[in-house]
């Protein structure tokens, strides 16, 4: 699941290369207040998710 994980931010910071290079060159409490809500956030939902036992097209859609 690491391995996975680590890939899938690699692909992500690449996609959106600009956008990630943005984000750094703010201060460093915003950045730390950024990834902590999104990290929130991205637990959260999964943890909704895997209480309901969602279907295949449920984990699809949350990917997207």
């Amino acid at each position: 699941m690491i391995k996975e994980m680590v890939e899938a931010f690699v692909d992500a910071k690449m996609e959106g290369a600009e956008m990630s290079v943005a984000l750094y060159r703010g201060d460093s409490a915003s950045y730390q207040v950024a990834i902590s809500t999104t990290l929130s956030a991205m637990a959260g939902a999964m943890r909704s998710l895997l209480e309901v036992g969602p279907s295949p097209a449920t984990v699809r859609k949350a990917r997207e």
